[in-house]
């Protein structure tokens, strides 16, 4: 709002009209709100930066407090004092017609703060073009670079104040504004050649700005000063809303911005100096899980939606060169189990952003035993193998021995090591020797306790906090999924924003405390050479304690940052750990009270039909090993602290050890009495760029050739350094097909698609020809893989005799319908045309699969033609049918039209399948409401029923949240009335959910192969 100028804003509500006015007195503003029956001024509140909100609230408005968040909000945004005084008057009404009130009052408010926050925010580029910003260009004289600040990165931004990056340049690369200097050189870098570093600033996956050079977060000095170019990003967060109120940064979003901002860099490479083939992604925290997931998704069809949505450029690339991890949060939905079992020996936490400092109570402590169970189980299911040794690293039953526990604890002692030789010989700016540092002798500065007081006095406690009264549950209010409790405090990434040009920055950095150090002989030993960490509980409860309550990242008040990135468009907070739920019901018997009080809201969360693909698609352990699918970077830098007490010490280890099973050179270390941090020591992070950039050249899409000092693939590296064994990775969501010897993976089918494979597995004994299982895997058309767990059921059909081929297809992100059809279809085709090359039946095949699987499984059990599908040859030219002999469809859908009538009747199922970004709607490529009847019914198998169909078992649970059951008896009723009910046979699986194990039960399975008996 400009000085001087009158804002105006008019609403109706319950019959009257309320007036808002607004005016900038250039010291301040001041709102002015009236209406309803009468006019007079009923509460008042002022807030101004530096002082605390005052509040007056007149006899008989005891609803005052919307003048307390009007004040606070518009104070946030307008760097002034903000006075508001509220007229609104009705007679007569309740409380209810209050909260209405209210409700409109607050949308009001949302759209002047969001008119507020876009005035202020400073977009250079008016189009998508860099080259159109050349005059926009500025040196700054302290970092001696040039500077392009406050760029949109696409044109659909719906938090533009978040969508932006900046392009910091160093002074050789340009001649002046916007002109490259081709023969500039600086470090042996060219502005043709030199690294591109891309900073991102995601921090909790919240949403967070772009850093400006000296600002908060910011890293860019460093890189600067090496000769590297380097960008700026912001993206959104779990808390952003849109121009309407709505949320819109829920997972992926803040993985999505960074890919279109990359995209958005190589659409203007020829604007700006560096080699876009090298860029290196750097972030620590959850900005560390998005530089690995930048580094292990490029160009991944599962974020094709997501991005054509955000307005990326689809035609450019958004794989990377390298990654640098800094203290990744990765794997959240293990991370409260990995969290207790680092950390059990510790009932006590600390006071600290993730909560006030508590002891255990007795059902937190057994929560956590449970948890650590399972972590224990979980981790020995990866299939990590000992870099030396090349054995399998495990945990044992104790979780405090093991290969495993004694390769971390060789880590710990690497990294105590490093520093203890860097201080002897010097290295180290600090103000005392080794011995004094293990006797304790000295002081540091550490971030203050957080009630703000600044303990002195010797014998302070650097755990701030710890042994404070049992309030760990204080914050623990049962809220049901996606209830909020009241208005959010502004977000870190507000705080952290640059203010408006003229208006100073207040700064938000923590008070810090100088205490003592601790002494360390009692576990620490050093011999001059070599330390070693006696053990982990002792170095838990001696050095680095626990710093988060249990549960830690799913909280049990649902309340933190992870709830809120893995909630929905409608539900803000959600529960996501599985394992929680699961450990919360095997104390159900002990403490009742506690399992009323959680169980519901977590088990509430597994409702959610697209909850679990957040969840998989930023876990980067996820895309580990399946280089088909994503253009992998060539180099991963991880380095953590090893004061880290925000997550366990084994996430970042698993990450690593998992990179190095797939073949990549992994750099992985430890580094000691950092914190949750740019873990790093001067200048390592520049050198390692240097090492493998060096003065190779890569072509577009291509790897450079590997500098001499570069680690070998399958390596991970750190100091003192430790090489590990190339081998294969083991994905924990894949399907189990160790067992079987007679396998052909990844046959090409089709030339359209990198996704058009298959995998075929064959039995034991035999030449065939063998009947053939052709499973078709589900995932709402969007995603899912032909080899992950699901298989594990209809592998069961090797052991019978039968061969099964497992189908891959292109997924709506790649490809809308009819391509999956088509490409079943051809799958079909081709294990025909190669029967007796693999010793198969070609007259006994069978069409297998469940949910969008289950879909396509009947879809070719209707035996269509060939050439019947736009995409298809005419008939004559095809050697083979794409006909099946019989088919098993289990809960798939069916008529997308009728799918939300259903689930409102049947009150158990989701009606969401008409909104614009279901699965069925991004499979037809247009929202199901608008799509035409036509389209619909070529989807729907049930518009192919004739005599030509094969005979088909169709399955269903009866408490099918996601895929009503009735859409499996409409599909059978037609059958039966249109062809008689030999075709076709029910299974009603009583109790069962969609997806439910219950349909891979041995039970189940003898049901479908005596209906495969008895029709083949």
């Amino acid at each position: 709002m400009k000085q001087g100028i009158c804002l105006e804003k008019r609403r109706t509500v319950l019959g009257r009209e309320i007036r808002i006015h607004m005016f900038d007195t250039g010291a301040g503003l001041d709102v002015l709100i009236e209406g309803g029956d009468r006019s007079h001024i009923g509460a008042v509140a002022v807030a101004g930066p530096g002082m605390e909100t005052h509040e007056i609230v007149f006899p008989g408005h005891k609803e005052g407090c919307i003048c307390r968040r009007w004040a606070e909000a518009l104070k946030e945004i307008y760097h002034n004092p903000v006075t508001v005084k509220a007229g609104i008057h009705y007679d007569n009404i309740g409380r209810r017609e209050i909260l209405e009130i209210l409700d409109a009052m607050e949308l009001v408010l949302k759209e002047i703060v969001e008119e507020e926050m876009n005035e202020n925010i400073s977009i250079t580029n008016k189009t998508m073009e860099l080259s159109d910003c050349k005059d926009s260009w500025f040196f700054d004289e302290t970092y001696r670079c040039w500077c392009l600040e406050d760029i949109l990165y696409t044109e659909r931004a719906t938090t533009p104040k978040f969508q932006r990056l900046s392009i910091f340049v160093p002074e050789p690369y340009m001649k002046a504004k916007g002109e490259i200097d081709r023969e500039g050189s600086m470090n042996g870098y060219t502005a043709e050649t030199v690294p591109v570093v891309f900073g991102n600033n995601s921090a909790g996956y919240m949403q967070m700005p772009h850093v400006w050079l000296g600002g908060p977060r910011c890293s860019a000095e460093q890189y600067l000063e090496h000769g590297f170019v380097y960008v700026a990003c912001g993206n959104r967060g779990s808390e952003s809303r849109d121009e309407n109120g709505e949320l819109c940064g829920k997972a992926p979003a803040n993985l999505v911005d960074l890919k279109t901002a990359i995209r958005f860099l190589r659409h203007n490479a020829k604007a700006i100096p560096g080699n876009l083939d090298h860029i290196i992604s750097v972030g620590w925290s959850a900005g560390g899980a998005m530089s690995s997931l930048l580094a292990v998704t490029g160009n991944n069809a599962n974020f094709d939606a997501y991005l054509k949505e955000n307005g990326a450029f689809m035609e450019e690339r958004d794989d990377i060169y390298a990654a640098q991890m800094y203290c990744p949060i990765v794997d959240l939905e293990h991370s409260d189990q990995a969290y207790e079992w680092m950390f059990s020996a510790d009932k006590e936490n600390e006071n600290s952003p993730a909560g006030p400092a508590g002891v255990m109570t007795p059902f937190q402590e057994a929560l956590s035993a449970k948890l650590k169970e399972q972590y224990i189980q979980y981790f020995n299911s990866l299939g990590l193998e000992s870099p030396l040794e090349h054995q399998p690293l495990l945990l044992k039953e104790d979780g405090r021995s093991g290969s495993a526990y004694d390769y971390l604890m060789n880590k710990i002692s690497e990294s105590a090591t490093v520093f203890l030789q860097k201080l002897q010989s010097g290295e180290l700016e600090v103000p005392y020797s080794v011995e004094d540092y293990l006797n304790g002798n000295y002081e540091y500065l550490t971030m203050a306790p957080m009630g703000g007081k600044e303990d002195k006095e010797e014998g302070s406690d650097l755990m701030q906090g710890h042994a404070g009264p049992g309030v760990a549950l204080q914050k623990t209010e049962n809220k049901g999924a996606g209830e909020e409790a009241g208005a959010e405090p502004p977000s870190l990434g507000d705080l952290v924003s640059r203010p408006p040009k003229g208006v100073p920055y207040e700064g938000q950095e923590p008070p810090m405390v100088l205490v003592k150090g601790n002494e360390k002989k009692g576990w620490l030993s050093w011999n001059g050479r070599e330390a070693v960490i006696t053990d982990l509980d002792t170095y838990v409860l001696q050095h680095r304690r626990r710093m988060k309550p249990c549960t830690s990242f799913d909280t049990l008040g649902m309340d933190s940052g992870e709830n809120r990135v893995f909630g929905s468009k409608k539900n803000h907070y959600m529960h996501f750990n599985r394992g929680i739920t699961a450990a919360i019901a095997e104390l159900k018997d002990e403490f009742p009270e506690e399992y009323k009080r959680y169980y519901d809201s977590y088990a509430a969360a597994e409702l959610d039909p697209e909850q679990d693909r957040r969840i998989y698609l930023i876990n980067p352990l996820n895309y580990i090993g399946t280089e088909e699918k994503s253009d992998t970077a060539a180099y991963y830098r991880i380095r953590v602290g090893a004061s880290d007490a925000d997550t366990a010490f084994t996430a970042s280890m698993i990450l690593a050890l998992k990179l190095a099973a797939a073949g990549k050179p992994v750099d992985y270390e430890l580094v000691w009495d950092r914190p949750h941090s740019e873990a790093d020591y001067p200048g390592d992070v520049c050198r390692w760029i240097d090492e493998i950039c060096g003065e190779a050249e890569a072509a577009p899409g291509q790897t450079a050739g590997q500098p001499e000092t570069e680690a070998a693939a399958g390596q991970v590296t750190g100091q003192p350094g430790v090489e590990a064994a190339p081998g294969q990775g083991h994905e924990p969501v894949m399907a189990d097909i160790s067992w079987i010897n007679r396998s052909y993976l990844d046959i090409p089918y089709g030339e359209e698609s990198k996704n058009q494979r298959l995998d075929l597995f064959l039995p034991e004994e035999g030449q065939g020809p063998f009947p053939v299982l052709v499973y078709t895997h589900g995932g709402g058309f969007a995603f899912g893989d032909k080899r992950d767990f699901h298989l594990e059921a209809y592998l069961e059909g090797v052991r019978r005799g039968f061969a099964v081929a497992a189908v891959e297809y292109r997924l709506s992100g790649e490809a809308i319908f009819p391509a999956a059809v088509l490409d079943c279809r051809e799958a079909v085709r081709f294990l025909k045309a190669h029967a007796k090359e693999y010793g198969l039946d070609p007259e006994r095949m069978v069409s297998i699969g469940g949910s969008a699987g289950g879909n396509l499984a009947a879809m070719l059990a209707m035996n269509i033609p060939n050439g019947a599908f736009p995409g298809e040859k005419p008939e004559d030219e095809y050697r083979e049918t794409p006909f099946v002999a019989a088919a098993v469809d289990q809960f798939g859908p069916m008529n997308f039209k009728t799918m939300d009538d259903q689930a409102r009747a049947n009150g158990i199922s989701f009606a969401d399948h008409d909104e614009p970004l279901s699965p069925e709607s991004k499979y037809l490529g247009i929202a199901v409401p608008e799509a035409s009847k036509e389209l619909c019914a070529a989807a729907d198998p049930a518009s192919y029923i004739s005599e030509k169909m094969s005979p088909i078992l169709v399955q269903h649970g009866t408490v099918d949240r996601l895929v009503p059951q009735q859409q499996s008896l409409e599909f059978v009723r037609e059958i039966k009335e249109r062809i008689g009910e030999d075709k076709v046979e029910f299974a009603a699986l009583e109790g069962a959910e969609h997806d439910d194990p219950m349909f891979g039960a041995e039970e189940n399975l003898n049901l479908i192969f005596d209906f495969l008996r008895r029709r083949l």
